[in-house]
């Protein structure tokens, strides 16, 4: 009788392939290795081959004629010798470059950190600064119109002299009439005998300490003279007063012996060489006048 074994057989030829296929894998795997193996001491080979071609083609170079085998033993040392300073030298090469590679960038960083670290204190700095500008001061001045009238007025730190004489107009403008139309660009700030431009700020005086310009009490003023060129720490009244500076001089013409003592004061200075514009508000202080 006769049976149907399909099922079975076909179920045990898969089982043959696929052990097949096993042992075929293994073998690529095994060979795989093998050739990964023969690389590795192919490629060792090839640096000793190199290194031993050479020496052998250095020696052939050198060596003319016949020579004796300790003669040739001798050069071959010493050729091997040379090569191998040589590759060392190579490597030290090598490593400097690193190191200097690895030095540079450092710098680099600590740079970056110095830039940084500086910002920072300028920042710091600036805001210090910034905080001192916005300080209130108080101003004492006189206001000079042929005799001195006394005033004060607060300020910041951070304030120009044109600011500063925009205010005096504001206080002054109450008392004196002929001030109403005047505007700031009009009048002077005297300070010590000298004139302070208007884009000057107190700030700038008070950080450089310029003579007694960067200090805002009063003293009263005992000198005789006034001298410009002559460093004081005291610090008297700045004077306010117009620009018209002949308007003051004809206030004195009446009296001669004045008007010769200013005359002479103006002429001392200018054969000293000394700067005139300081002379031009001395008289006011020749003849006690605040």
């Amino acid at each position: 009788m006769a049976h149907y074994k399909g099922a079975a057989s076909e179920a045990g030829r898969a089982m043959q392939l696929m052990k097949k296929r096993e042992i075929a894998q293994q073998e690529i795997e095994l060979r795989k290795k093998k050739i990964e193996d023969d690389l590795k001491i192919h490629n060792i080979e090839n640096k000793f081959a190199t290194h031993y071609n050479a020496v052998e083609q250095q020696l052939k170079t050198s060596t003319i004629g016949l020579v004796t085998l300790n003669e040739m033993k001798a050069k071959q040392e010493n050729i091997v010798k040379e090569r191998e300073r040589k590759l060392a030298q190579k490597e030290r090469e090598k490593e400097q470059e690193k190191e200097r590679a690895l030095a540079a960038k450092q710098a680099e960083k600590n740079k970056q950190k110095r830039q940084i670290q500086a910002e920072e204190l300028r920042q710091e700095w600036a805001r210090k600064q910034n905080a001192l500008k916005e300080e209130e001061i108080e101003i004492t001045f006189s206001y000079w119109d042929g005799s001195g009238h006394r005033r004060s007025v607060i300020m910041k730190k951070g304030n120009s002299i044109y600011q500063l004489l925009q205010r005096c107009l504001e206080v002054l403008r109450r008392e004196f009439s002929e001030l109403k139309t005047v505007m700031a660009d009009q009048l002077m700030y005297v300070k010590e005998d000298l004139i302070l431009p208007h884009h000057y700020t107190f700030y700038d005086f008070i950080v450089t300490k310029a003579r007694a310009l960067f200090t805002f009490d009063v003293h009263d003023d005992i000198r005789v003279m006034h001298d410009a060129s002559v460093e004081t720490e005291e610090s008297h009244a700045g004077k306010v007063l117009l620009r018209g500076i002949n308007t003051f001089f004809q206030r004195v013409d009446g009296n001669p012996l004045i008007q010769q003592k200013v005359m002479t004061s103006i002429r001392y200075q200018i054969k000293t060489g000394r700067k005139i514009r300081s002379a031009r508000f001395r008289f006011n202080k020749l003849f006690n006048i605040d």
